[in-house]
């Protein structure tokens, strides 16, 4: 069955599924975790030789790992700002930092008592303390996993609540480790002597593997994610750690005890792998993606698309660039494409400005030359482009054909030039009113003439127009001018206009027509009567 790659909002591994295959992977390891305990549990009261430096080197391993993994979920609280990855990491981090007083203190390690002032329960009652705060952690995850992330206004920073999480996990440890030390006397008797278990120590075990069970039911029913199937994985491992090394030995060294360790090792590295792996995933699916869409782009022939180097070397180019400039693809093969040559002498001055602005800020603004076709002729281009790495020597450009642009700026000044010509010959003016505002957008140079304004003086307002028609004319065209805008037709008047350096006996026949057909610019044309 093909994978699927994550999409949208699953990134995160709260929400990330899991695929068929890990599904898979995860059964296998549970599989494999019930085995060995089923494998080692007849056996598990065999006493085995007393090697004190095994624990703190064993825990030095699961210390790295727990601490790792707890820098990571707190990375990921980061970024999602959900309390059941700050609760997780707290975790984690409680654990790591547990290890350290449980392997000072250890009986034989590093003295025959343990430092730290440690009595004969001291050493336990760590172990009880770290083992049974840490299924909490996994439980409290499990009750918060369904909560959004909704930070308010008043909430504080990503910064003061990572801090303070540490800071508390940091007073909790030294003050359990206080109390297992300080306290020796009052709390329960684990051991009966350096080796030997009490029957309150199986009482304690029982009350950690409890919660590992309260832990596993709730990841199960609450279960969706990836990390969520991996952390039913990690739960399992310290309750079955729990049963081998407590219940079912009577003392240290022993099987048991041995082999209860590898499920706390299973437990300290199972998340950290996940994260790592399912990271380095994620940045490769985001890779790929970003190379199928820059790939998509490229072979679309949108646009001219090249990778070229600070030398003018053409390396790679996709078929609208050689198209447009008329190349081969043989052409970019051996090496005889060069940006340099393409481009003209009076365009190379601002070749070297855009390289300067390459150099400086890693891509160069779009600005409009010209290149060179393989036949000489020339084509007008905008071009663009940017470096892959700010100090690296090869880049992207994009070259979009102007040609057709170019062509109809041509036209339409040569229509424009026309227009003038003919409103020149036929005397008629054209205007443009903007009907929201009440202002002209655009004048004619004939409206000008016709109505006596100087285009110098810029666009005239309604009030100067209106004042150029003649008194006798203005009530009448002010109601056809209502009425037509009323009824959103075209309309046709004749009024007459009053030049101020004429004499007051000289007037202008104007017949006017307006077409109201968008709601808010009028077009008006007039034209003079001889």
């Amino acid at each position: 069955m093909n994978e699927r790659a994550p999409t949208g909002a699953e990134t995160s591994l709260l929400s990330l599924p899991p695929t068929h295959r890990q599904t898979r992977w995860a059964i296998a390891v549970a599989v494999c975790q019930v085995a060995a305990f089923a494998l080692v549990a007849p056996f598990a009261r065999t006493q085995l030789a007393e090697i004190n430096a095994f624990v703190p080197a064993f825990e030095g391993v699961i210390f790295v790992t727990d601490l790792v993994t707890s820098v990571l979920l707190f990375s990921q609280f980061a970024i999602y700002r959900l309390r059941a990855l700050l609760v997780l990491a707290c975790g984690y981090l409680f654990s790591a930092l547990m290890i350290i007083p449980h392997a000072l203190t250890f009986p034989g390690a590093f003295s025959p008592t343990g430092l730290l002032g440690a009595g004969l329960q001291t050493t336990a009652s760590l172990y009880w303390f770290w083992h049974l705060l840490f299924p909490m952690a996994l439980l409290g995850y499990g009750l918060l996993r369904d909560e959004k992330s909704d930070p308010g206004p008043a909430e504080p920073s990503l910064l003061a609540v990572i801090v303070g999480s540490v800071a508390l996990v940091l007073t909790l440890v030294c003050g359990l480790t206080l109390l297992a030390t300080a306290g020796n006397n009052y709390l329960p008797v684990l051991f009966a002597d350096r080796v030997g278990f009490t029957p309150e120590a199986r009482l304690a075990a029982a009350s950690t593997m409890l919660l590992s069970v309260s832990a596993v039911a709730v990841l199960w029913l609450r279960r969706r994610s990836l990390l969520d199937q991996w952390l039913i994985i990690v739960a399992l491992a310290a309750l079955l750690e729990m049963a081998l090394g407590a219940m079912f030995v009577s003392g240290r060294f022993s099987l048991g005890f041995y082999a209860g360790r590898l499920f706390s090792l299973l437990t300290s590295t199972i998340v950290l792998v996940v994260l790592l792996v399912e990271t380095m995933r994620f940045h490769a699916n985001v890779a790929r993606s970003k190379e199928r869409k820059i790939r998509r782009l490229v072979d679309a022939n949108i646009l001219g698309i090249c990778i070229s180097n600070l030398g003018g070397a053409i390396i790679e180019a996709n078929e609208a660039f050689l198209r447009m400039l008329q190349y081969s693809r043989e052409d970019v093969v051996s090496r005889r494409l060069r940006w340099t040559d393409l481009t003209p002498a009076e365009w190379r001055e601002q070749n070297e400005r855009s390289v300067a602005e390459l150099h400086s800020t890693g891509a160069f603004h779009p600005v409009e030359k010209e290149y060179f076709r393989k036949d000489g002729s020339r084509v007008p281009v905008l071009v663009g482009g940017a470096l892959f790495e700010k100090s690296g020597n090869e880049g992207v450009i994009f070259a979009l054909d102007l040609t057709e642009r170019k062509r109809a700026e041509e036209a339409l000044r040569r229509d424009e030039a026309w227009l003038v010509q003919a409103q020149r010959l036929s005397h008629t003016g054209t205007w443009v009113l903007d009907g929201a505002t009440k202002r002209f957008l655009y004048w004619s140079d004939e409206s000008y003439r016709i109505w006596g304004f100087d285009p110098l003086q810029g666009l005239p307002s309604r009030d100067d127009m209106w004042g150029r028609i003649h008194p006798d004319d203005r009530e009448r065209l002010w109601r056809e001018v209502q009425e037509a805008l009323r009824e959103k037709r075209d309309f046709l008047s004749e009024f007459r206009i009053l030049l101020p350096d004429e004499q007051s006996n000289t007037w202008k026949q104007t017949p006017i027509m307006n077409f109201p057909h968008s709601a808010r610019y009028s077009r008006s044309f007039a034209q003079t009567s001889t």
